[in-house]
């Protein structure tokens, strides 16, 4: 029944960012819509992030939350993977998204060495996209 009544409806923002819809209203589609509203930028930051807390869950399931960060070489990547996206969508360049003040003061100041703090570092502007 539920299938039923979600055919017969739009999908919700998140079902379409997740691939859980079809054409016209799928991920490739949207992300067209995106790049002829110059807000594509906004779609490549949203995906990365999301990107991101998967592989910070994945690191949290195998390694645990409180272990010392410092001995995973997966660790490490996750703080340069975190850096990256940082510098490409939040700092002044070619793909800076533009998020109000109040978003971006929820972020963190500095990167810390904390899987948990890892994993919800990008989670307000993402939540703002």
């Amino acid at each position: 029944m539920a299938d039923a009544a979600r055919r017969q409806r739009l999908p919700t923002l998140l079902e379409v960012l997740q691939g859980h819809s079809g054409a016209p209203v799928d991920y490739e589609s949207f992300y067209q819509y995106l790049q002829l509203s110059w807000n594509e930028d906004a779609m490549a930051f949203w995906a990365e992030a999301q990107r991101h807390e998967k592989l910070c869950v994945q690191y949290i399931t195998e390694h645990g939350a409180m272990q010392s960060p410092a001995l995973h070489t997966h660790f490490l990547e996750l703080m340069n993977n975190a850096e990256k996206v940082y510098k490409r969508y939040l700092l002044s360049g070619d793909h800076e998204v533009l998020f109000p003040q109040d978003v971006r003061i929820q972020m963190p100041a500095q990167f810390t060495p904390s899987s948990v703090e890892l994993l919800r570092m990008f989670e307000v502007p993402k939540k703002y996209v």
